[in-house]
């Protein structure tokens, strides 16, 4: 016995909402629809249509390297690895680096909906490590 499209449909829909009820609570705090592309699970929409577009600017020529998710320690006025109280290295991870060909630099792209509260001080300490993330 087959199942309509429909229900077919339906079901999907509630196996979806039971896994986001399991982790926690049945809606996303930012109303973000995670994405896969290519394989890469993106965490919302905007950021599967950047990677898209930057994989056309790398087909194009325009860009190269493009990296996913590159990962940042987070260093200190003194240099040295900032941490948590629980002693872990603080980290950022971007959602896109790649080297911008015509501007001849490396380029860190977040893509933001809503910045969360913790944004502004991981940007400007990104920055005093000579890093500006450029949001998209």
């Amino acid at each position: 016995m087959g199942l309509s499209e429909r229900a077919l449909e339906a079901l999907q829909q509630n196996l979806a909402k039971a896994k986001n009820m399991a982790k926690g609570s049945g809606r996303r705090k930012y109303h973000n629809v995670p994405t896969v592309v290519d394989g890469h699970r993106f965490d919302s929409k905007r950021e599967a249509t950047r990677y898209r577009e930057l994989c056309l600017l790398q087909q194009a020529g325009q860009i190269h390297d493009l990296e996913l998710q590159p990962k940042y320690i987070l260093l200190g006025a003194n240099g040295e690895p900032l941490v948590s109280d629980k002693g872990r290295k603080l980290t950022y991870t971007a959602d896109f680096r790649y080297y911008d060909v015509e501007l001849q630099t490396q380029v860190v792209e977040d893509v933001k909906g809503r910045p969360n509260d913790r944004w502004p001080l991981k940007k400007a300490i990104m920055r005093s490590m000579g890093v500006d993330v450029r949001e998209v």
